[in-house]
């Protein structure tokens, strides 16, 4: 069994001394936010766990699944477009909700949330670089 590092102790901490002012609880299967939606916030997950999707319905298509330590909705906060994707809570879930301004202020603070948003996005471009060479049957030379 692993244990946690000291940098991911250290965001932890992060989160739960935010979470009284920032925080918010979604129930199980609860929307957070809907593809097309205007995105004003990006979140951090501090406990339970979230259902990234696209479509409804039949249509819907599951992308991933997020846990305790992930971010979500940052993109949308960042470029300014509308939501790319859905997010529902899977299990009764507690977030940190930031809109822009107050996350520009918490990562001077905190520069440990900045890190994390960086290192999030790299790994999802990797995941889905990945993704697309499978797709179009790409193998290195």
């Amino acid at each position: 069994m692993s244990s946690m590092s000291e940098e991911e102790k250290i965001y932890r901490k992060a989160l739960e001394a935010l979470s009284k002012t920032y925080g918010r609880t979604y129930k199980t299967r609860e929307t957070i936010f809907s593809e097309g939606d205007t995105g004003k916030e990006v979140f951090f997950i501090v406990s339970g766990a979230v259902c990234v999707y696209l479509g409804r319905g039949d249509n819907r298509k599951n992308l991933l699944n997020l846990w305790a330590g992930d971010i979500f909705g940052e993109m949308a906060l960042l470029d300014k477009q509308p939501r790319s994707a859905s997010v529902e809570a899977s299990l009764q879930t507690v977030v940190l909700a930031f809109e822009r301004e107050a996350f520009n202020h918490l990562i001077g603070n905190y520069p440990i949330l900045a890190q994390k948003v960086i290192e999030l996005m790299g790994r999802r471009m990797r995941t889905m670089d990945q993704q697309h060479k499978a797709e179009i049957g790409y193998r290195q030379i």
